[in-house]
């Protein structure tokens, strides 16, 4: 019998074995090539474009009907083939229509020209639109009588349809999009794959043969298509056309298209230069809008005051799904889609091991080679599928615990800055960085489980389905061996868990003792402790923390066995029922996808126990949460605020009939019936005795009093001065300036005006030198002159001033008066009020009030007060002659042993004389400097000559990172912390080196070894059942069932015995010792230095 060749479209020819075939099944094989061509005349059916007289079948008029398998070809039939592209034309309305009205709605159109770029695409585009109405065309001409009501005719149509939706979208996204429109690029895509199916089809017809001209023209069709798709997504827009429209910091996710997204692609320019380039943080885009604090603050914000006004019990889960909700429900979809692609290998494997047998395996017919194509594709296509959804929905998890987080943190801030007196008691500073740290942490951390929790019983039983299919009931046999393990690991996961919260308490006491060391080293030192410490704290680390960490080694080392061992008893109890309980074979086809399955298997049903953890931990953090956001708060309405006064002489602080209490659930008021005023551009001064309410009333015009009754107004912006001055760990410029925007003149004039040029020519780096810790580098006194420099740069509209004076000496505290509290000082324009008992500030005052028992007693101008000789005089009588010292003009530097010498004249230098003056000449064209009155207003109380002018109001500098910095870097700081030094690049094989000899070279070779022993013991394994599979092919039947069994489960057990040793090696004497080495070489550093 003469031999069949078989032809394919690659020019590839295949000697068949000279078997008997029938007629139809040799024009199957031979139509069934990757390409469709072959070199049959007839026999192959009916063509596209043939047609009946009649419907024989609903919307199809080809003989060959709706199939969807061709009788006569390894092919769809003609009318199934436009199914395809009708479902692309379908997307294309359907989705089209609702980005078209997206794009209109939500998109403002921005005035960018229509270059080159945009006239191509569209020339294009009105190109395939032409030839598919050919197309139509013929097929009118070719369905005579019929077209009308024929799917094929219907198909062209709404193709036009949707080319006519895809021409608007380009249209009008040219002018309010950056990139290329999602809907549009995926449109493309699926036309493109369904035209391919549809061009083999027709190859597979031999269309070329019967109707040349509607075949050309459907392949010019076809490559103008291509053209379009390539030309809208790869080719890409002038940043020149765009440049107005982006930001300096811009993140390229912002205007990224969906393909980019889908594939990360939008990474790549920071990817290849981070391989040339060492990557920093300055290297790094800037966060994209929805992901700033602001944003993520703004709307846990929102959704939270929901829940207040709403819901007598607030929740906060409610909250973070209204708020942040939306990508998460995206990240389940694509959680779906990776969840079914990843089981559909294991059945797509079991079909491509049946072709390949087909071709292998003697007796057997030979399927065709577009099959085993198909089946190979449809693999690789599933795998880059199963790829995209698993990588998009950890980013949208990833991205949606950041957002959680963000927002949670940006609450939790704010609420501390509003807590009454009453929650700061229950609501400690410790308990507030817990609830960010510790608590939002952990509600980030559940995004990454939390749809394990419908994902994994989804999994589960998508897997036992496909178990089924393949060993039918014998899969109960390995689910009834994972069921089994669940309480195993469960006791397991305790037994950790235990050992886990003895390691936390083991670590807290190492770091408690640390702290302690380290915050007396020089006590330490100087009573030479250091011994004894040292053996404290070896004995915490050596004996109690390492001790359990080797008995945490040991019950990893289990579970590590119980891990490994699962697999293999789970497929080795499966396969034993299946052969001791059927005749059929254990066949290739069958072992592999149940391993494949075996192991999916196993990740759900581990997992199940974590996700149940980390719920609890999430609820008990958000129990947590909610009892601080819903703590109580300080009263909204306690002050009013209006704006600011815009005329000197103008009330901007008013209190009228009040009284206030530090807590609203007490009676005992600490300041009563209150009446008091403040002007613009006066300085009015509070004193009493101690404890007479004086730091009190200035927290009531800040709000953070109970107002019991009365009404309190300010007008304006306020700047707060405590009498604790609070320093910040930064320079002293930062620590002045406190985020506003650098402006060289005025803060040179505020450091002039606070006595501190004389305190930077000492400092190391001046206003550069970094202050440490709450300041501690500077002395009482300048740390209280840093915080007044801070509140004069704000240049706010009211000042609070808690006895700054108190902590310079009084020739520092007469240059303060004058140049800063004073009719001529820096804040002569504001409303200053200060809470003093300072005889010089009061002498300058314009209205003092004294304070006795939470009452004004008295109130009024310094010489009113005086002449009265009521407290106020006693006051100024009991300081004696102190009051004579500091109000002289001038103080010699010699006559006190101060912190500093400084003395400026109040006056000024004419130079800086003229610079007011301009300044003040200048004011009316600047808008954002508030003018004040004009010389001939008659209601004026005060003369603006001699007056520090209106000071421009401060505005926040817009930081940028490390490109905002203040200063440059050319000169390196004396005072601040040095970067420690990393390494780049790749890790040297001389630091591998070095740590294997510093564990145990020994150790290190037994794990090495063991490591590759149990990789080998699984594969061979594999290796094992494969030879036993094929054996069973080969014989028909399940020879020697017991030994295949019993070696294969000896290679699970090695493989997961070796796997215990590997982790006891590593854990026990490689990392604990490298550790042991490690703590006491630092333990000696510290106890050296």
């Amino acid at each position: 019998m003469d031999e069949a060749v078989a032809r394919f479209g690659d020019g590839l020819q295949l000697v068949l074995s000279p078997q008997p075939q029938q007629s139809s099944q040799k024009i199957l094989f031979e139509t069934g090539s990757f390409t469709g061509y072959h070199s049959l005349s007839s026999g192959f059916g009916h063509g596209y474009l043939s047609a009946e007289r009649t419907l024989r079948q609903p919307l199809c008029g080809n003989e060959e009907g709706w199939g969807p398998l061709s009788p006569f070809r390894w092919d769809f039939t003609p009318c199934f083939i436009d199914v395809w592209v009708a479902s692309v034309a379908a997307f294309g309305i359907i989705a089209g229509s609702l980005a078209i009205g997206w794009l209109i709605k939500w998109r403002k159109p921005n005035p960018v020209s229509k270059d080159w770029h945009f006239w191509t695409k569209q020339v294009l585009l009105g190109l395939i639109i032409a030839n598919v109405a050919v197309q139509l065309a013929f097929q009118i001409i070719s369905y005579p009588g019929i077209w009308y009501g024929d799917f094929r005719v219907y198909t062209t149509v709404a193709t036009i349809v949707s080319l006519g939706v895809i021409f608007t979208i380009q249209w009008l996204e040219h002018e309010r999009l950056r990139n290329a429109n999602g809907v549009v690029l995926f449109y493309w895509l699926f036309l493109i794959i369904a035209l391919s199916v549809k061009l083999r089809s027709l190859i597979s017809q031999q269309i070329f043969a019967s109707n040349l001209p509607y075949f050309v023209t459907y392949c010019v069709g076809f490559g103008l298509s291509i053209a379009e798709f390539f030309f809208e997504w790869l080719w890409p827009k002038k940043n020149s056309t765009y440049e107005a429209l982006v930001d300096e910091e811009e993140c390229p996710v912002e205007y990224a298209t969906v393909f980019s997204l889908l594939t990360f692609s939008w990474m790549t320019p920071l990817m290849k230069y981070g391989y040339s380039t060492f990557l920093t943080e300055e290297d790094l885009w800037g966060l994209s809008k929805t992901d700033t604090t602001k944003a993520t603050g703004e709307a846990f914000a929102t959704t939270w005051e929901h829940q207040l006004k709403t819901r007598k019990n607030p929740s906060i889960w409610l909250a973070l799904i209204r708020a942040y909700g939306g990508p998460y429900m995206l990240a389940a979809l694509f959680k779906i889609g990776n969840d079914i692609s990843q089981f559909t290998q294991p059945q797509l494997l079991k079909y491509l091991l049946s072709f390949v047998d087909s071709w292998n395996l003697p007796g057997v017919e030979r399927q065709p080679v577009i099959k085993g194509a198909s089946i190979a594709l449809g693999m690789f296509a599933i795998a880059v599928f199963q790829t995209t959804m698993i990588h998009q929905y950890f980013q949208l998890a990833f991205v949606t615990g950041m957002r959680i987080k963000g927002g949670l943190t940006s609450a939790i801030y704010k609420k501390s800055l509003r807590l009454s007196n009453e929650g700061r008691k229950s609501k400690t500073t410790g308990d507030i960085v817990n609830y960010m740290a510790v608590d939002a942490q952990r509600l980030q951390d559940l995004t990454q489980f939390a749809q394990q929790l419908w994902s994994a019983p989804f999994q589960i039983i998508i897997c036992l389905a496909s178990l089924y299919q393949l060993v039918g009931w014998s899969m109960l046999a390995g689910v009834g061996v994972m069921i089994v393990m669940i309480p195993i690991n469960g006791m397991i996961a305790k037994f950790m868990k235990n050992l886990q919260k003895k390691q936390m308490k083991n670590k807290d006491a190492r770091s408690r003792l640390i702290a302690e060391i380290v915050n007396n080293m020089k006590s330490i030192k100087l009573y030479a402790w250091g011994a004894a410490f040292m053996n404290r704290l070896n004995y915490i680390r050596n004996d109690q923390e390492l001790k359990n960490l080797r008995r945490i080694g040991a019950g990893q080392a289990f579970a590590n066995f119980t891990w490994s061992s699962t697999p293999f008893l789970v497929s080795c109890s499966t396969f034993a029922v299946f052969v001791f309980s059927g005749d059929k074979p254990l066949t290739t086809d069958i072992v592999f996808p149940c391993l494949a399955l075996f192991n999916l298997l196993t990740f759900p049903l581990a997992v199940l126990p974590m996700v149940i953890t980390s719920i609890i931990e999430a609820s008990v953090a958000v129990g947590r949460l909610t009892s601080f956001l819903t703590a109580e708060e300080i009263q909204p309405d306690a002050v009013i605020v209006k704006p600011a006064a815009e005329e000197l002489g103008e009330e901007t602080v008013t209190i009228r009939d009040a009284s206030f209490s530090w807590n609203r659930h007490e009676t005992k008021d600490v300041l009563h019936d209150v009446n008091f005023s403040a002007h613009k551009g006066e300085l009015s001064c509070i004193v009493g005795r101690v404890g007479a309410g004086k730091s009190s009333f200035l927290q009531s015009v800040l709000g953070d009093l109970w107002k019991v009754k009365g009404d309190v107004e300010i007008r304006g912006s306020i700047a707060y001065v405590s009498q604790t001055s609070w320093i910040m760990n930064a320079t002293v410029k930062e620590n002045i300036i406190f985020g506003y925007r650098y402006d060289s003149n005025f803060y040179e004039r505020t450091v002039k005006a606070c006595a501190l040029l004389d305190d930077f020519a000492q400092l190391p780096d001046g206003d550069e030198t970094v202050v440490g810790e709450r300041g501690i580098s500077l002395s009482g006194g300048q740390k209280a002159r840093v915080a007044l420099a801070r509140a004069v740069y704000a240049r706010a509209d009211i000042y609070l001033m808690d006895d700054c004076l108190s902590a310079v000496d009084s020739h520092v505290g007469r240059h303060i008066i004058d140049n800063v509290l004073g009719p001529k000082g820096l804040l002569s324009s504001k409303t200053r009020i200060l809470a003093t008992n300072s005889i010089p500030v009061l002498i300058q005052s314009d209205y003092i009030c004294m304070l006795k028992d939470g009452e004004i007693a008295e109130k009024g101008t310094y010489r009113q007060l005086v002449a009265m000789k009521g407290l106020v005089f006693d006051l100024i009588k009991t300081a004696g002659q102190d009051s004579s010292g500091p109000s002289s003009q001038s103080v010699s530097p010699t006559d006190s042993g101060s912190e500093t010498s400084t003395i400026i004249d109040a006056e000024g230098s004419s130079q800086e004389k003229d610079t007011i003056e301009e300044a003040q000449e200048g004011l009316s064209t600047l808008q954002s400097i508030k003018p004040g009155p004009s010389q001939s207003s008659p209601s004026k109380p005060k003369a603006r000559t001699g007056s520090n002018t209106t000071l421009r109001r401060a505005s926040a500098a817009s930081f940028r990172g490390p490109r905002g910095k203040l200063t440059d870097e050319e000169n390196p700081s004396r005072t601040k912390q040095a970067k420690e030094h990393s390494e780049q690049g790749k890790v040297k094989w001389s630091v591998y080196t070095e740590y294997a000899k510093t564990a145990n070279l020994a150790a290190v070779g037994v794990y090495l070894i063991t490591l590759i022993a149990a990789q080998t013991a699984g594969i061979g394994g594999n290796l094992w059942l494969k030879s036993w599979s094929d054996e069973n092919t080969k014989n028909g039947s399940n020879l020697n069932a017991g030994r295949y069994l019993g070696f294969y489960l000896v290679f699970g057990v090695g493989a997961a015995a070796l796997t215990v040793v590997q982790t006891l090696v590593l854990w026990i004497f490689c990392s604990i010792e490298v550790s042991e080495i490690d703590d006491g070489d630092a333990g000696d550093q510290v106890s050296c230095s």
